[in-house]
Order: structure tokens, then C-alpha cells, then sequence
């Protein structure tokens, strides 16, 4: 695990949870707000400036593109107030069903959490840092800044969410599970997983 870039208490920003994020996250016995926080802690400080807070709630509170969709949306501030970033619980986990199955699987279900929550924050740092960066390529940045912030959570992680598949290949053998999903996430984590590693290479010798 490499050092924290800082330390909770050195955040100005608040997670917050509505009553109907709760009543899910009480369902799946899921500790949301510390996961949120260790996984802030591979960003950089700068890049939360101006970010006045998380809410984790099951639904989309206003009416939004792609409403059916997103499993999180940021909203920039306005009228003097912060940004603040909004979590869909329910479209991220909402599928699950066994919340013992949850918790064997917890290391994959917070890495989909960390790479959405990096995702709104690449939004941010478009918003607060690249004013000539057009919205029509805003979806672009905010997947190329995950996608820099999750090497490190990838490469820290990895070995937790390589257990994961032990249990889920467990579970295929007692028939809890189709072969054609169980392979379609092995493959796709270890694109994933090859291609951070590839990344962490490459920044190494960088400073050499």
C-alpha cells in the first residue's frame, strides 16, 4: 500500500447519506462512508479544492441526461455554493441481491465505487482547472483522469480482487453463477488489470 496523499481530517469536504441511501446500504451491510474514505485518499488534495461534498443516496434526486443510466452525477456550484457529487447506490449495487454475497465480493463492488467516484472528480477538476475544455469532451477527460488515479488503487488492490474471483469461481461451480458473466469479469479485470500494470511500468522508468 503506497502513502495516503493525505489524511481524512486534512479534507474540507463531508459525505453525506439520504434516508432512502441508508435504507440500501443497510441492506447490504455496507460501510459506504469509510470505503468513500479510503478511497479519497489516492486523490490528489488539489484536485478536491472546491468540492464541498459526496452524498451517497439510491436515485438521481433532479432529472438528468442519461437518467436511467449513471450510477453518479456532478454538479458544479453555483450562487456561491460548492460542487458536490452525487452517488446512486442503488445503480451500482442495486442488482445485488445476497448481501452475504456482497461482502465476499466487497474488494470488486469498491473498486467499481472508487473508478465512479474518480470519474466525477476528473468532472470537477475539468470544471475548476480546463475552461477551454468543451462539455462535448468532458466525458473524455473525466474517463483519461480515472483512469490515472485507479493505477495506483489498481496496483494497491489487486491482490483482494483477485480472491474475489476465487469465491466467484466457487460459486460457478455450484451453479450460482453463468460461465458466460463469470468470464466475461475475469476478462475484463485482467484487461484492466494488465494495462495499470503496464502504466505503473512505465511511470517507474520515467523516473529513472
Amino acid at each position: 500500500m503506497r502513502k495516503p496523499l493525505h489524511t481524512w481530517d486534512e479534507l474540507k469536504m463531508k459525505i453525506t447519506v439520504t434516508k432512502n441511501g441508508a435504507r440500501e446500504l443497510k441492506r447490504l451491510r455496507f460501510d459506504a462512508i469509510q470505503s468513500i474514505r479510503e478511497i479519497l485518499k489516492y486523490v490528489p488534495p488539489n484536485d478536491l479544492i472546491g468540492l464541498s461534498f459526496i452524498s451517497i443516496t439510491d436515485l438521481p434526486t433532479r432529472k438528468l441526461k442519461k437518467h436511467e443510466k449513471i450510477a453518479a452525477a456532478y454538479f458544479k456550484g453555483k450562487k456561491g455554493g460548492g460542487a458536490f457529487i452525487e452517488i446512486y447506490i442503488c445503480r451500482l449495487f442495486g442488482h445485488i441481491n445476497n448481501p452475504e454475497n456482497f461482502r465476499k465480493l466487497l474488494p470488486i463492488q469498491e473498486y467499481g465505487l472508487a473508478s465512479t467516484i474518480f470519474h466525477e472528480i476528473g468532472h470537477h477538476v475539468r470544471e475548476i482547472r480546463t475552461h477551454g475544455v468543451k462539455k462535448s469532451i468532458g466525458e473524455k477527460f473525466a474517463d483519461r483522469y480515472a483512469e490515472r488515479i485507479l493505477r495506483d488503487y489498481i496496483m494497491d488492490n489487486a491482490g483482494k480482487i483477485n480472491q474475489c474471483f476465487d469465491f466467484l469461481e466457487t460459486m460457478f461451480s455450484k451453479g450460482n453463477i453463468d460461465q458466460k458473466i463469470l468470464e466475461s469479469m475475469k476478462e475484463g479485470w485482467e484487461k484492466t488489470y494488465k494495462k495499470a500494470l503496464s502504466s505503473e511500468i512505465k511511470a517507474k522508468q520515467n523516473n529513472l
